[in-house]
């Protein structure tokens, strides 16, 4: 059975779905910023904590009806895309509105410059120079490539995994020296 959890733990679990920052969302939780590291670690570790976050998370994916398979659909599709539907036959973008769903979704950045030849009467305009910016295909591949169920990267995720566990593990040392009073040394004696 599962113990209850008490506000501040219940409030960090709902902001550690934010961002997946534990720390901050310690401190947005209300705990000390001091011993925000350590406490987020320490509530990470708890298995009544674990699973409220793990039950807010599938109620997330239900009420947004985004789950793992719709991303691998989504990533999949992203990295299928073919750059020739928004280009026209002669190299240059086609409109934004002609462009394939998948497309417009996947454009992070536009920039539109108009270009003018300047003639002896003023100046005439030449085209424009079009720059567009795109989620990055090896982001995509990377992230779907970490996927539970594809685990292209399993060995490189176990790392992270241990990885954060040492640091977490360091930063609970750290505190603990902090919370307690230096050793006293004491001359020509044992102590």
């Amino acid at each position: 059975m599962k113990s209850k959890l008490t506000d501040k733990q219940a409030l960090f679990c709902q902001e550690y779905l934010v961002d997946l920052n534990a720390t901050q969302a310690a401190i947005r939780a209300g705990y000390s910023v001091k011993t925000a590291s350590v406490i987020a670690a320490q509530n990470l570790s708890k298995l009544n904590i674990q699973e409220t976050i793990t039950e807010l998370k599938n109620k997330r994916s239900e009420k947004t009806e985004v789950d793992a398979a719709w991303v691998l659909n989504h990533c999949s599709d992203m990295l299928q895309a073919d750059i020739g539907d928004i280009l026209n036959d002669v190299g240059k973008f086609k409109p934004i509105h002609d462009w394939p769903k998948i497309w417009r979704q996947m454009l992070t950045a536009v920039d539109i410059k108009e270009l003018f030849e300047y003639t002896g009467d003023g100046q005439e305009k030449i085209g424009d120079l079009v720059k567009a910016k795109f989620v990055s295909r090896e982001k995509i591949l990377e992230l779907t490539g970490r996927h539970v169920d594809v685990k292209a990267f399993e060995r490189q995720v176990t790392e992270i995994h241990i990885h954060q566990e040492l640091t977490s593990r360091l930063q609970q040392g750290r505190q603990r020296v902090i919370d307690h009073e230096p050793l006293k040394v004491v001359k020509g004696g044992k102590g």
